[in-house]
């Protein structure tokens, strides 16, 4: 809807009714999850003695895009709406790159039709003095380390300086890294086996000394049948009812570490994959 205010408590007044009606569900991994953009856009114009002056601010607060990890799990609706989600994203992406190309290619084709949200956005592409600032929220917490890095890896990506991304560690963080391998990886191939692939055993053990005993209660609580693979296919209501007794704290947790211990496996055999590739390229030369 087009409005005229002549406030700004009317604006915020406005801007809280169309929050309101924005679209959001629970997930397993967040609970008031965004299934849609939000869209605001102010229009500022004043007459001078010849023509009129006019500025366009557009603000746009993105639904979070999900990993195919998080989304596994969820109804075939809550998955049509990520990869929606994902697809107008993607398309933002597109849009962003080549009006970035603009500066060196003048004529660099726009594709602003791939989605609604790239066509409200129009005007914003296609003019050669608009700006764009792009803000990404990242979460503090551990638990949360792994959708951070996804998220600062897209922005960069959008903006297409992914080729400039530099990882950093502190002493502190590489002493901690150190420890948990030690703790919880073990020696050898050991450290990385799938939580998907964790027999029943390997499952407890790491249950009783991951994240510093955290979660062994809910070793003493799982039964024979549960492996590696059930627990993961569980959700976290699931196991807050089930093995976490209630606690839903302790089952999002759980249910993230699962998670991120997942990723971690999944990177460091990739790395390891790649690194047989160039060994062998390096033999057949």
């Amino acid at each position: 809807a087009e409005l005229t205010v002549s406030s700004v408590e009317q604006m915020l007044k406005y801007i809280s009714v169309g929050k309101g009606r924005r679209a959001t569900e629970a997930t397993d991994v967040n609970g008031t999850s965004s299934r849609s953009h939000a869209v605001l856009q102010i229009t500022v114009s004043r007459k001078a003695r010849r023509n009129e002056k006019r500025g366009v601010l557009t603000l746009i607060d993105c639904a979070g895009s999900e990993r195919r990890n998080d989304s596994l799990y969820h109804s075939s609706e809550r998955q049509k709406e990520s990869a929606e989600i994902n697809a107008s994203l993607y398309a933002l992406k597109n849009c962003i790159r080549a009006r970035c190309e603009m500066a060196d290619k003048p004529n660099t084709y726009i594709p602003y039709r791939s989605s609604l949200l790239t066509r409200v956005l129009r005007e914003s592409f296609e003019s050669h003095t608009a700006l764009l600032s792009i803000i990404a929220t990242a979460a503090p917490n551990a638990t949360d380390t792994e959708h951070t890095m996804e998220t600062l890896k897209t922005i960069s990506t959008i903006v297409g300086t992914d080729k400039d991304i530099q990882v950093m560690e502190t002493e502190e963080v590489k002493k901690a890294h150190m420890l948990r391998e030690k703790i919880v990886g073990g020696m050898g191939k050991k450290r990385t086996v799938e939580p998907r692939k964790w027999s029943h055993e390997e499952l407890k053990q790491w249950l009783k000394v991951s994240h510093g005993g955290m979660f062994a209660g809910v070793a003493a609580r799982v039964v024979p049948s549960d492996t590696g693979k059930t627990i993961l296919q569980q959700t976290t209501t699931k196991l807050e009812n089930g093995l976490c007794k209630g606690d839903g704290a302790l089952a999002t947790t759980l249910y993230n570490k699962l998670r991120g211990e997942s990723d971690r496996c999944a990177r460091i055999l990739l790395e390891e994959r790649m690194a047989r590739k160039k060994s062998h390229k390096g033999l057949d030369a």
